[in-house]
């Protein structure tokens, strides 16, 4: 699996995840950090990536967001969508 980071994670995780995740990269890298969403999800579809974000979720504390390339949302681990 390759992650494609959005502009809330910075590209200093890459090295990091390099070795479980490799191929990942950030949005910036790939010329899509000003991209609106759609765009976002086709770039994902069209190269194998998942996209991994940092976002805020009413009620709770910030936690991890991950939306796969068939277009489902898991959040902590939990499928939605």
């Amino acid at each position: 699996m390759k992650l494609l980071l959005d502009q809330n994670l910075s590209f200093r995780l890459l090295e990091k995840l390099e070795p479980v995740y490799p191929g990942s990269t950030q949005v910036k890298f790939v010329e899509l950090d000003q991209a609106d969403d759609l765009t976002v999800w086709q770039f994902v579809k069209d190269n194998g990536f998942t996209i991994s974000s940092l976002a805020f979720i009413p009620g709770s504390q910030q936690s991890m967001v991950n939306i796969g390339e068939l277009g489902g949302m898991m959040v902590a681990g939990r499928r939605y969508c």
